[in-house]
């Protein structure tokens, strides 16, 4: 009977940078001006960077929004004082934010 070898991804190093791919994939928006904010921060990501592993879930987290709240968070100001931005996003978008900024 023939072994089959079941191929797996033994170096976390390797998980993070798929992740960082899937990551860049997943910033490419229907939205222009969401898309160039997402980009922008994701080139600034490195999977080699073990302390970005928990920013880099938050943000595959964020990109599972659809654009449009995208959109509101991430570049509508808050106008009427009333932020629909969840509390575990606040950081993230302002880092978002920052490092487009600064590009």
């Amino acid at each position: 009977m023939a072994e089959t070898m079941v191929e797996t991804i033994p170096d976390s190093l390797e998980q993070r940078q798929l992740q960082w791919k899937r990551l860049q994939l997943n910033c490419r928006r229907g939205n222009a001006e969401v898309e160039h904010l997402l980009t922008a921060y994701c080139r600034g990501l490195s999977p080699e960077a073990t302390s970005q592993v928990a920013e880099m879930e938050i943000l595959e987290t964020l990109l599972a929004e659809n654009d449009q709240t995208l959109f509101e968070w991430l570049v509508q100001p808050d106008l009427d004082g009333a932020d629909t931005t969840p509390d575990m996003f606040k950081p993230l978008i302002q880092a978002i934010r920052s490092r487009y900024l600064s590009a």
